[in-house]
């Protein structure tokens, strides 16, 4: 149960899971691992960040084509079993985990590059 006794719902939430696609990242340890990161956040609308469930992770800023105006699924009742399996319990409306690092710049990925050396 949610915060107040009330049951968590997507209401009010603007669709925040399906903005975004997240995908695992091995941790960097290369000259070329470095480099595929920089090729990565070349790219508009990205940002690799690390989890702390999960690990490293790329997330790309963009829409799902099946968000109407008011978004809601327009294909709800034959969503992807990804979708299913989606729980509340792991909506960034309901948590509270705070990423870090989040990178965004080369100068990020360089920063993380330094502290990895030590």
């Amino acid at each position: 149960m949610a915060e107040n006794n009330t049951e968590k719902t997507c209401e009010g939430c603007g669709a925040k899971c399906c903005r975004e696609l997240n995908f695992d990242l091995e941790e960097p340890k290369t000259d070329e691992d470095f480099d595929s990161w920089k090729w990565i956040l070349s790219h508009n609308n990205v940002y690799i960040y690390k989890d702390p469930k999960a690990g490293w992770c790329v997330c790309f800023e963009t829409d799902c084509k099946f968000l109407d105006e008011k978004s809601k699924c327009m294909i709800y009742a034959k969503r992807h079993k990804l979708c299913e399996k989606y729980s509340h319990e792991e909506c960034v409306k309901y948590t509270k985990l705070k990423y870090e690092p989040v990178l965004r710049t080369f100068e990020d990925i360089d920063n993380l590059r330094k502290s990895m050396q030590k």
